[in-house]
């Protein structure tokens, strides 16, 4: 029977949490590398739609604030995080994303969106209300 080595059994433990921590590390970089992508893609996304509604009548943009016949709207990309369950018998499942949101005058929050294109559509038919 060969004996162990208690010098090789740690080295091996050692590397094997070093290489655990490096994939763990590897796929923190990715995500916060996604969610910088994400951010930048709703920031474009908010630009190209003041822009656009910039073109109605009474309608002004100023940054990332619309006012629409005196009603103004301020919007933002927001880092939001929480839990989600899925359905009603699956565990909660954390979440971490960008969303966009619009404040109106009393800083009520309307959207919370992650995709662009249900922000362009559920903004530009909450702007037309007001129009």
């Amino acid at each position: 029977m060969k004996k162990v080595n208690a010098a090789d059994v740690a080295k091996a433990a050692v590397n094997k949490r070093r290489t655990r921590e490096a994939i763990e590390r590897k796929a923190e970089e990715a995500h916060a590398q996604a969610l910088k992508n994400k951010r930048a893609q709703l920031e474009a996304a908010v630009r190209d739609t003041l822009a656009e509604l910039a073109t109605l009548p009474r309608v002004k943009v100023n940054g990332n604030e619309l006012v629409v016949n005196g009603t103004r709207f301020k919007l933002s990309v927001d880092y939001d995080c929480g839990k989600c369950r899925y359905s009603d018998d699956s565990d909660e499942t954390p979440y971490r994303n960008y969303v966009i949101r619009w404040r109106d005058a009393n800083d009520r929050p309307y959207g919370g969106m992650s995709d662009i294109d249900d922000f362009v559509k559920s903004f530009s038919e909450h702007v037309a209300m007001y129009m």
